[in-house]
């Protein structure tokens, strides 16, 4: 299952408190005296180690602000609505020059309300190899599938004079989608996503110096590597060497309370309460049989952090959820998760990151109930850890990742842990191959022609691009030959702790292991071999980007036939534009 997490870590550092001794706020000149709006770009300074957890503390808005105009100091600025470029601007900076290059859109307006606007326009085209998805040798499609995404943002903050920061926030997602063409039958099938505009934030927050934090509304939610909460907000950054390009995000409707950073530590303690609104195990009614409609959760969570996100940090929460299905079926269940990152500097031109991330999930369900056991309690386990080491002109990265695995769906307990779809690992075997497959395993254990309909919960045996029942390691090199040009690759090695078994087939043999293609299935997932190359570089205040990647899947003995026939190897690559204003 998957368990919601708060961003509101983020939210509590991105606003920090007010100076100890705020200023009033001067008397508002007449209307016919007030200067024209100020519009300028900014783009934030490259991060670095950070600062310490008393610093950190001390940090007021008036400081987040003058560190802002001299990350300005040599980009564009907009009088008004004209486009005046500082004597020193120059019209193209390139990714090699610093890791982060988001860029917003400020505006000052009348009374002293500041505005960000942010334009976020992306698009991936992929194409996928023809492998089999079942006994019969359906051949999986191997149409390109588009997925274009816009995403459009709004924050409004009140005057720095106010005794307390109040922030409104607004994000959406304008026609987001997958086109394709056919596909085979199948719920979750990869291609399928249908296209919608989803509200991401709608939502008002108070900061008051580092004692009090509270807000109420729409959000996203992301916690630690994002394993389980992830907001799909994450991408790719110079230096990662990731094969990623997230999609949709966990949303919520949430009130939130807390207070921090406290103590020389940079403690923080939030509480909240959520209406879930969108995350991986919460079925929509377009991920369920026609007809049919989707689930409804509601969920209370706590976190206790230590530190700074991004730099030196480790936090805890602890999320209780009550989910219901459309029909009645029920889920309570309880995570608790564990993350934490660090940052080292190793001379003037290298540095270290490191993260990790370990959730159990337990509880009991009926959402996957069988007949001989309609009730199945929950113990479920994940863990990752992602390393970076930056040299400059090169560098290393190792992503390592172990997801519990359930052979026998029909016992006592459901085991299998799955990462959320937006965490990361390669972008064939999980998101492509074993989606597709549990996608047609839906399929065919609801062939009308078979058993005449879906058995209880068999909507939620796709995967959906999740990583489950695994254990993958995946070392990268990247390089930088030329300035603003990164190239990246390296293999995925991956196992099945548990045999990647398909439930129908598995009962069409009375009971003897059987997977998708109904073959014995091996431990070993198979190796896939990735490369691709990023440019990223700011024109004239507009962040551009291009990305090519390849790959190929040599498939293990989990996926061999009946006949012990393991399949060719599988190819796939993507075409990745980006543009943020």
């Amino acid at each position: 299952m998957k368990m919601l997490a708060a961003s509101l870590l983020a939210l509590l550092w991105a606003t920090p408190g007010r100076a100890e001794e705020p200023t009033s706020a001067a008397p508002p000149p007449p209307p016919v005296q007030a200067p024209a709006p100020a519009l300028r770009m900014v783009a934030p300074a490259a991060p670095g180690p950070g600062p310490t957890s008393s610093e950190a503390s001390a940090t007021t808005r008036t400081g987040v602000a003058q560190a802002a105009e001299a990350a300005v100091a040599a980009t564009p600025v907009y009088e008004g609505f004209t486009a005046t470029p500082r004597a020193t601007a120059r019209p193209l900076r390139l990714a090699g020059e610093g890791t982060d290059l988001t860029r917003r859109l400020e505006l000052d307006l009348p009374q002293g309300v500041h505005a960000e606007v942010s334009v976020d326009l992306d698009g991936r085209a992929q194409g996928t190899s023809s492998y089999a998805l079942d006994a019969a040798g359906t051949p999986s499609s191997t149409s390109v599938a588009v997925s274009p995404r816009a995403r459009l943002g709004l924050v409004l903050k009140a005057p720095t004079a106010w005794p307390v920061a109040l922030t409104a926030e607004y994000e959406q997602d304008l026609p987001t989608g997958t086109a394709t063409g056919p596909l085979p039958a199948g719920l979750g099938m990869p291609g399928d996503e249908a296209f919608d505009v989803p509200l991401r934030k709608a939502n008002l927050r108070l900061t008051y110096k580092n004692l009090l934090i509270a807000g109420a509304g729409v959000m996203t939610s992301n916690w630690g590597l994002g394993l389980v909460a992830n907001d799909g907000a994450h991408g790719w950054e110079p230096g990662s060497a990731r094969f990623t390009d997230p999609r949709g995000g966990d949303r919520m409707l949430r009130a939130f309370i807390g207070t921090g950073p406290q103590t020389p530590y940079g403690l923080v303690v939030l509480v909240a309460a959520d209406k879930v609104l969108e995350d991986d195990f919460l079925l929509s009614s377009s991920q369920v049989q026609p007809g049919v409609g989707g689930d409804s959760a509601a969920q209370f969570l706590g976190i206790v952090s230590l530190g700074r996100p991004g730099d030196t940090w480790a936090g805890a929460y602890a999320a209780y959820r009550d989910q219901t299905s459309a029909d009645g079926r029920w889920l309570h269940a309880t995570a608790l998760d564990l993350s934490g990152t660090t940052r080292h500097a190793l001379g003037n031109s290298a540095n270290l990151w490191v993260g990790g991330e370990a959730a159990y999930i337990f509880g009991a369900t009926s959402l996957t109930g069988t007949p001989t056991n309609g009730v199945q309690g929950l113990r479920q386990f994940g863990a990752a850890m992602r390393a970076n080491l930056d040299l400059g002109r090169f560098g290393a990265a190792l992503d390592g990742l172990y997801a519990s695995g359930d052979s026998n769906p029909d016992d006592n307990y459901q085991t299998g842990f799955r990462a959320n779809h937006n965490y990361d690992c390669g972008f064939i075997l999980f998101q492509q191959v074993i989606a597709a497959q549990t996608a047609r395993g839906s399929f065919t254990a609801g062939n009308p022609q078979l058993v005449g309909n879906l058995p209880t919960g068999g909507e939620r045996f796709p995967t959906r691009g999740a990583a489950t029942d695994a254990v993958a390691i995946f070392p990268r090199l990247f390089v930088r030959p030329l300035q603003g040009l990164e190239v990246y690759g390296g293999p995925l090695f991956a196992w099945a702790p548990q045999a990647l078994v398909d439930p129908f087939n598995t009962a069409l043999a009375g009971g003897t292991l059987r997977n998708a293609v109904n073959g014995t299935p091996g431990s070993y997932l198979g190796t896939e071999l990735d490369a691709g190359a990023r440019s990223r570089f700011l024109l004239w205040g507009a962040e551009l980007s291009l990305g090519v990647e390849g790959g190929v899947l040599l498939p293990g003995g989990a996926f061999q036939s009946a006949t012990g026939v393991v399949p060719s190897p599988i190819t796939s690559g993507r075409v990745l534009l980006g543009f943020k204003l």
